[in-house]
């Protein structure tokens, strides 16, 4: 009977340390940010507003404090083991009177095009 007992102590034990570690079947990925679709991106035009911009974008991860001429748009996905499997980062500018200038980042509206294709064709 005492065997017995230690026996399922160490199964239980066991079973939480590999349910735990590496070779876990349940993995999760990991979105953060403003993924930002290659439509979107299209629509934006010299001269708008903040306001209709921020409608359009969502809400910028970061306003700069120093900078308020400057909104950063970061999407990032990973996996649970941390490997990064996409990162986009934008930044747009604003003139001094809260219209919209332009936008430079990781990503041109070429590369946006083919990230949508993969991504239509995956889902």
């Amino acid at each position: 009977m005492k065997k017995m007992k230690y026996f399922l102590l160490l199964t239980m034990v066991s079973l939480l340390a590999v349910g735990c570690s590496k070779f876990s079947l349940h993995r999760v990925d990991v979105y953060q940010g403003n993924y930002i679709e290659a439509q979107r991106l299209e629509n934006l035009k010299p001269g708008m507003s903040k306001a209709d911009v921020q409608l359009l974008l969502g809400t910028p991860l970061v306003r700069d404090v120093y900078d308020p001429s400057t909104w950063y748009y970061t999407f990032y996905h990973s996996n649970s083991e941390g490997d990064i499997k996409q990162l986009q980062r934008l930044r747009l500018h604003f003139d001094q009177n809260g219209k919209y200038l332009y936008y430079d980042g990781d990503i041109t509206p070429e590369q946006y095009s083919a990230v949508d294709a993969d991504a239509v064709q995956e889902g």
